[in-house]
């Protein structure tokens, strides 16, 4: 993502914009939890072109002179989804900083794959068909069969990688891009301008915490990724228009509020309410400095009572933006 200009280049200049963004990136696939809940709870934009609105997914905390711009972050896209809100793209120029969820594009490659062969993968004898349910496997290979995905070639992944490489070929197969996602794109933005990029999380720190799931809860995960993919078009609707106008309560009350799975509530407290309340206490630093900082972090952490705008409310005034 560079030759860069406000907002989204178009023609000739979009085919070379997203030329070097593949260039530089293609390389790397993110494996962020952020990302994972994303694709599992449908939180990606379509290509349907921009809907008017008085809002957007785009907050403004003022103290003293520090501004933080809270940015709700869609982690895959399609390219009709740009040029973004113009408020997002002024809200970068005016950011002398930018904080993400993770550091996507510096992250260490062999590390990460070291990491994912050590925690994805069971070792010795262990196999999905030794360690999941009779039902459960049942189930994963009907699933497998209709994506054309041989169970031999992912018998050796755990359940939790085995839902995140499901969820990423699902999302290829919608032609949506984690490439494209709006974290990504302020990155490069960012290191292609000289800014700084920061990061609350890290993705080996994600990966393990992913991984740190029992192996009941890792099944019970993987059916029901597999179970309620069935229902994405009809939630996915509901989602985009949430995110589109910026109604961050209702994104998490479609994705997370009506949960069918009461059993995984402990794993959606540890994967978002608990890490809502770190990136808080890491947004709120921010704040005592005399900077404007951009921060963009993955929208379905925005909303509900233990999100990000709750806890930063607390001692904060908090501005919604318009889309201009």
């Amino acid at each position: 993502m560079t030759t860069l200009r406000y907002p989204v280049p178009c023609g000739s200049e979009a085919s070379t914009f997203f030329a070097k963004r593949r260039s530089m990136s293609a390389s790397r696939q993110s494996l962020s939890i952020s990302a994972l809940i994303a694709l599992f709870f449908l939180l990606v934009s379509c290509a349907s072109g921009q809907q008017a609105s008085e809002r957007v997914s785009l907050w403004k905390i003022k103290r003293g002179e520090a501004v933080v711009y809270l940015l709700g972050s869609v982690h895959a896209l399609t390219p009709e989804a740009y040029p973004l809100p113009n408020s997002m793209e002024r809200a970068f120029k005016e950011s002398s900083q930018t904080v993400f969820e993770v550091d996507l594009i510096q992250a260490n490659e062999e590390v990460i794959s070291k990491l994912v062969r050590e925690l994805g993968f069971y070792h010795s004898s262990r196999t999905l068909q030794t360690e999941l349910s009779e039902d459960t496997l049942k189930l994963l290979k009907s699933h497998l069969a209709e994506k054309a995905i041989q169970f031999e070639a992912v018998q050796t992944m755990k359940p939790w990688f085995l839902s995140l490489k499901l969820a990423m070929e699902e999302l290829a197969s919608l032609e949506y891009e984690t490439e494209l996602g709006i974290d990504r794109y302020f990155q490069l933005k960012a290191r292609s301008m000289g800014k700084p990029v920061m990061q609350l999380e890290s993705i080996s720190g994600q990966l393990q915490l992913l991984a740190s799931d029992s192996p009941d809860i890792q099944e019970l995960s993987l059916r029901a990724g597999i179970e309620e993919s069935s229902k994405a078009a009809q939630q996915l609707a509901t989602l985009v228009d949430a995110w589109r106008i910026g109604d961050a309560d209702e994104m998490w009350r479609v994705a997370v509020g009506n949960s069918t799975y009461p059993a995984l509530d402990a794993q959606i407290e540890k994967l978002i309410d608990n890490r809502n309340a770190r990136m808080a206490k890491k947004i709120a630093e921010y704040l005592q400095s005399k900077q404007t900082t951009l921060v963009v972090v993955g929208a379905l952490h925005m909303g509900g009572e233990r999100g990000i705008l709750n806890l930063m409310s607390a001692d904060n005034t908090i501005e919604q933006m318009g889309p201009e």
